[in-house]
Order: structure tokens, then sequence, then C-alpha cells
């Protein structure tokens, strides 16, 4: 065993947003003050009026995507857990984060990879962190740009305007960098090969080791391309339809890159191996 676990923690990443708000029903009056509800009591009326007739009878509709009442619904959880090297005594944090598949709301997507980084960089403070696993947002996606740069614009179509009263901002830190993008300069050609049912066949980045600038990367696993695979996957060969990514860190200096397993018989403790959709 080359490493010490000395703090876990796993947490449904929505309680780690410790406000959040009630928005109102679209156009329902602001709740009464506690005398005019007496008032109301006093006379025999509803302490409100009920919520407007839509002109088919009915009672108004919430919006479509009532993105920031489903982000906080959801039930995903995050693993979190800080280990010391017993042969350096380094201390480093790694998180691990399975992203809601809720590509259609851009905006709850931004909202969960903001709480899963500012998690975690609270959790760590000074020290190293590693944030990976399968997050369900491309490299193109609002949620991939918060992550790398630290911000998301608000006038980005995937900005979450948030509800009247609520403070909390998608802002984190500081950005994090790519484990592939710094060790070649880009993100693999796809990570997620699959095909549900009569859907089309989607094949994609979706999986990233992100991690601090504290870092080095010796390496990265190489992942093949699109046409020289035969999918969609789980397969025979595939166990999985996410493809195993891995990066080789190291906190110490680095005079050269090994590259991914480039030596078999290196066996460096200062090192640390990611693994399968980011699970540690």
């Amino acid at each position: 065993e080359k490493f010490e676990a000395f703090d876990i923690e796993l947490v449904r990443l929505s309680d780690t947003k410790h406000t959040w708000v009630k928005p109102a029903a679209p156009g329902a009056p602001p709740a009464p003050a506690l005398w005019q509800t007496f008032l109301r009591a006093m006379v025999g009326r509803p302490a409100v009026d009920p919520p407007p007739v839509n002109s088919n009878g009915g009672r108004a509709a919430r919006p479509a995507d009532d993105f920031y009442a489903n982000a906080r619904k959801r039930r995903n959880v995050l693993v979190f857990v800080r280990l010391r090297c017993k042969k350096t005594a380094a201390v480093f944090c790694v998180a691990t984060y399975h992203m809601p598949c809720a590509f259609y709301s851009p905006p709850l997507m931004v909202m969960h990879t903001a709480m899963a980084a500012q998690y975690l960089q609270k959790m760590a403070e000074d020290d190293p962190y590693i944030l990976a696993g399968d997050f369900n947002f491309k490299p193109g996606d609002g949620s991939y740009q918060l992550v790398t740069t630290g911000s998301l614009p608000k006038d980005h179509p995937d900005y979450p305007h948030l509800p009247e009263g609520d403070r909390w901002s998608p802002s984190l830190r500081s950005p994090m960098d790519s484990s592939y993008v710094r060790a070649q300069g880009k993100e693999p050609d796809f990570t997620n090969y699959a095909k549900i049912r009569d859907n089309p066949t989607f094949i994609e980045t979706l999986d990233y080791i992100f991690v601090s600038t504290h870092w080095n990367i010796l390496g990265v696993k190489p992942l093949p391309q699109r046409d020289h695979v035969s999918g969609p996957f789980p397969s025979a060969t595939e166990p999985s339809d996410h493809i195993l990514i891995a990066a080789d860190l190291s906190l110490e200096p680095a005079e050269a890159s090994l590259g991914y397993l480039e030596d078999s018989n290196v066996d460096d403790e200062s090192h640390y191996d990611g693994a399968r959709n980011g699970m540690p």
C-alpha cells in the first residue's frame, strides 16, 4: 500500500450548496405578510390567490426546463478522499463524480459542475487535488469552459440564471487543467461510444482527469481514434461504453516525460495513476 487515506467524505452534491430558494410560480404574487394573511382569514379569503388559469381552463404550467429545481433534486454522490504518500509524506486530494446525464439542460450541468469543483477546492484547501469522472459534457460545452477557465460569462447560453434571492455563483477559486490537454495538447477523440435503444449512435469525449496546477503530467494512456475501432460499446473486447482513461501524475519536478507506462518496471511511489471513469 503506497497511500494512507485519512479524510474520506461521501456527499450528495446538491447538499453541499447550503442555500436554495423556492422560486415563485409563474404569474404568482409574492407571499403575503403575516398581517395580510390574518386579515384574509378574518374575511374568509384564502391566504394567497389561486394561480392564474390558462386559456384551456387549466392552471399555468411551470417552465419546461426547471433546471434549478431539478439540480436540487438530483441525488448524485461525490466521493472525496485525502491521501498521504507513505514514502514522501506528500498529501493530496482526489474526488470523483458521475455527473447527471442531463445534456438537455445545460444550466443544470453547469450548476453541478460548479458545485463539484467548489466542494473539492474547499475541502482541499492548499493541498494538490484531482477531479476525475464521467462528466457527461463535451469539450465545447459551458461546463468544460467553467472547469478549465474558472468562470462562465453570464451571457453564455449555458449560464444558470438563478431565482431572485439566490446569491450563489458558478465560479471557481482557480481553474483546473485537463491531464490529456496538458500532456498532448488536446482531449481524446472520444471516451464514450454508445447506442441506447433506437437513438442514434453517440461517440464523444465525456470523461476527464482534471488537476490543480501543482501536478506534473508524466504521461497519459494513449487512446484510439474513432475510425480505428468497431463499436458501439460494450463489446466482447471492451466491457464498458466508456473507454479507460489514465494519467501518470507526480508532485515531484520532472526532468522529462516518461510517457504512460513507457517503462512498466518503474515503481515510483510519488506517482499517482488515474483510472477508469475517474475512479481513483
